[in-house]
Formats: structure tokens, C-alpha cells, sequence
């Protein structure tokens, strides 16, 4: 808990996608909603690699060549042989070899077998080839009306295929991680952005998501596709990027989050804006004065993130990222039990427990405290009158130590105050080896 804040989601390294780096995508698909109960937010396809397309001439593909590197531009050989050209009909046989004259009557097998063979390792040069000029335009046609559309279509297939690996491998991290559920999924809707000059220059912005709701990423057996699901887990405020620097309108919009949610019965979907919109628009209100919410100012089509100012900016984008689930789950722990105990009135609760949340007493009263056997009488214990019970310590102690065990046999909790450095943790150690011991 004393882990400072993430206030940028850029920080979790294991996985962040954009709604901005999702536009454009093929095999993509947003929003599914069918006959089943079950909602998707994102179905994303298994796509391949597609190969560059082939040139519709002929001659063009004997003298085109594509480079290793994708994306690199293909270019034209520098000399191709003369079979090629002659077995695919692009140049007549005369045109490219008449070793001898000889009669139309005449045919001499050694002699055909010869020019085969010259044949076969003769070249031709494109700088010699008597086509070079038709052949240069078929190349730029090819290179403008063919090869660069498909590449332009091919990178975002590509980007498809990597987001489809990264998420197929959270989705495997995340299946062998459910012992410790290091990680969690979450889709994040209302990214907030502003500079925070807390420290100075070298302070970083706030660049984090107000709502997230936790999902799951689900395989299409069949078809193979990824498809991310919202979990049926309450969707959540997200306030510490804003706890830093202690902001008061924090406590309002829990409060008034809390209120939405519960009263309209409102699930939050990043595709419908009446499920956040309201509480975006009050996060702007309560915690920057100066704040703008951004769709306010801008086309409904923009959803690249702004850039962080001074003020708060609050968007409706989303973004989706895998990030730690430690902290998260002991505040979500914390929020389940508030709720419980809003909602209940005999709620059975174990007596250490009540000790922590009742008031403590304004006034002091005396308690006879039990004796141990073998000690120097501490105080609270002179009167006390049963038989000394066992006190057991690996180490040595104090006065003030046996006082503790005293008290807590007496009282549900007990409060131990004391300086760093003064033994309080290595004191509890000593407590839990006593308790052991019986």
C-alpha cells in the first residue's frame, strides 16, 4: 500500500492497446452483442501474412525481384537469362539466339541439344534489353497501383497479427497465474491527462484511465479468434494517479460514482456513453476547477489521446492494459466489506475486528490484568488472584512487552505505539512464537 501510485499506463510494460491503435485494424471487430447473454468488446480475428502480389505482365515477373525485408521496395534484376523469356513466349526464339544457318529440311539432334544448352547460361542485361523502356513503365505502374496499396493494407494486417501474439500470450500468462493473480486484464474508459508539477521538471504527467472495469480474454475454439470479455465484477473509480496530491474533490466523486452506479443500475460499457458520461463530466467538476472535458472541444471522431497541460483533461477513450493485482485486490476487498456493512445490520464480526472499527473509549478504567509465573510483578497484576498461567518468549523482554500480552488477553486489540527502530515488528514476531507455543 505504500507503493507509490501508477500514474501513467504507459508504465505497465506487460500490455496497453489504445482505442487510437485499434482504428483502422482489420479482423478487428468492437461491440458484439447477440442472442446470448454474454457481451464482447473486442473480437479480434486470427489473420496470416500475406505475400506481395504478382504483377498481371508477364515479362514484368521475370525481371522483378522482392527483397527479404518486408516493407523494403521490390526492384528489377539486373539480368535475367534468355530462356525464361523465350519458354514463357515473351521474345521470339529468333530473336534471341541463331547460332547457324542452316536448311528448314535439315535437323541435326547434336546439333539442337547444343544450342539448348547455350541457351540455357545465356543473360541478357536490362541496361542491353532492347524492352528496357516498356518494361520500366510496367515496373512504376506496378510499384504505384499494386505493390504500395497492398502494403499500405498489409501493415495494418501485420499490426492485427502482433496485437493478436501479445494478446495470446497475456492470455496464456494470465491462465498460469492464477494461483497468485499477479495480473489483471482491465479496460480503462475516461483517460485523464495533466501535467503534474508537483516535484518540478522531472515530476511525471497523469496520464490514467477514471473508470475500469476488469475482462477476460477468451479463445474461439473454433475459429481461433481472441475475443475479451467484461467480467460481471462492478466496475470501479480509479482515484490513486489523483491521491499524490491529496486532491478533496476525490471523496465527492467516489460518492457520486457510487451513486450512479447503484441507483440507475448502470453497467459501464465503453460503447455507450450514458453509462460513464456522467461521471466523467463530474470528475472534471470536483477535481480541477480549471478541468475541460474534451469531447466538449473537439470532432467526435478524435480519439487520439491530447497532450497533457496544466489542467485536467478528461477524455472518453479507452484503453485496455494488464497491470499489477496486489494492491488493487486489498482496496477491492475493502470496498466489498464497506458495502456489506452498509447494507447489513447484525453482520457477524470477529472481536479484534470490532475493536478496530468502534471508537476508542474516552475514559480509562481499571482492569486487573492475569500474572505469569516466574516474573517480578508488573503492574495492573497485584490483585490479580488466579494461578499464574506460562509466559513464553525466545528472547529476552521487558516490562512494557509483558504488558502487551497482558492486555491483549483482556482486550480484542490493543494499540502498540513506539518510534522506528524501537521493536514493535520484531515484537509482534515474539507475540506470534508465544501464541504458537500455546
Amino acid at each position: 500500500m505504500k507503493k507509490a501510485p501508477t500514474q501513467d499506463f504507459a508504465k505497465h510494460s506487460d500490455f496497453t492497446c489504445t482505442e487510437e491503435q485499434t482504428i483502422g485494424l482489420p479482423g478487428i471487430n468492437l461491440n458484439i452483442t447477440d442472442d446470448t447473454s454474454d457481451d464482447v468488446w473486442l473480437r479480434l480475428e486470427r489473420l496470416r501474412e500475406n505475400s506481395a502480389p504478382k504483377p498481371n505482365s508477364s515479362l514484368l515477373a521475370h525481371w522483378l525481384t522482392f527483397p527479404i525485408k518486408f516493407g523494403d521496395q521490390p526492384l528489377l534484376k539486373e539480368k535475367i537469362y534468355v530462356k525464361n523469356l523465350i519458354d514463357d513466349g515473351v521474345i521470339a526464339y529468333e530473336e534471341a539466339f541463331t547460332p547457324f544457318e542452316v536448311e528448314d529440311n535439315y535437323q541435326d539432334e547434336t546439333l539442337e541439344l547444343e544450342v539448348e544448352v547455350e541457351l540455357s547460361e545465356k543473360e541478357v542485361h536490362l541496361k542491353d534489353f532492347s524492352e528496357r523502356e516498356s518494361l520500366q513503365d510496367e515496373f512504376n505502374d506496378y510499384l504505384k497501383n499494386i505493390w504500395k496499396p497492398w502494403l499500405v493494407q498489409e501493415k495494418l494486417v501485420r499490426q492485427s497479427i502482433a496485437l493478436y501474439a501479445k494478446l495470446f500470450k497475456l492470455n496464456q500468462i494470465l491462465q498460469g497465474n492464477l494461483a497468485d493473480e499477479s495480473l489483471e486484464l482491465v479496460w480503462g474508459v475516461g483517460v485523464a491527462v495533466r501535467k503534474n508539477t508537483d516535484n518540478g521538471q522531472n515530476s511525471e504527467q497523469i496520464k490514467y484511465p477514471l473508470l475500469i472495469q476488469s475482462v477476460e480474454i477468451v479463445l474461439d475454439q473454433k475459429t481461433m479468434a481472441l475475443l475479451i470479455k467484461p467480467n460481471p465484477s462492478p466496475s470501479t473509480l480509479e482515484t490513486e494517479p489523483f491521491s499524490m496530491d491529496e486532491n478533496q474533490g476525490l471523496a465527492s466523486l467516489l460518492k457520486d460514482s457510487k451513486a450512479f452506479y447503484e441507483a440507475e443500475d448502470v453497467l459501464l460499457n465503453p460503447f455507450l456513453p450514458s453509462s460513464y458520461e456522467p461521471i466523467l463530466k463530474s470528475a472534471v467538476t470536483l477535481l480541477d476547477a480549471s478541468g475541460v472535458y474534451w469531447p466538449d472541444h473537439t470532432i467526435t471522431d478524435e480519439r487520439k489521446i491530447p497532450k497533457a497541460q496544466n489542467h485536467l483533461i478528461v477524455t472518453d477513450t479507452w484503453v485496455i492494459m494488464a497491470r499489477p493485482r496486489s494492491n488493487n485486490i486489498f482496496l477491492q476487498d475493502l470496498d466489498k466489506f464497506a458495502i456489506q456493512l452498509e447494507n447489513s445490520d447484525d453482520l457477524p464480526l470477529p472481536n479484534a475486528l470490532i475493536a478496530m472499527l468502534t471508537e476508542p473509549a474516552t475514559e480509562n478504567k481499571e482492569i486487573i490484568l492475569p500474572a505469569y509465573r516466574g516474573l517480578s510483578m508488573v503492574s495492573g497484576s497485584e490483585n490479580y488472584t488466579g494461578t499464574p498461567a506460562e509466559l513464553y518468549f525466545p528472547k529476552a523482554f521487558n516490562d512494557e512487552q509483558v504488558q502487551i500480552v497482558q492486555q491483549l488477553n483482556v482486550h480484542d486489540g490493543v494499540v502498540v505505539q513506539g518510534p522506528p527502530g524501537t521493536g514493535k515488528t520484531h515484537y509482534c514476531q515474539r507475540y506470534l512464537s508465544l501464541f504458537s507455543a500455546g
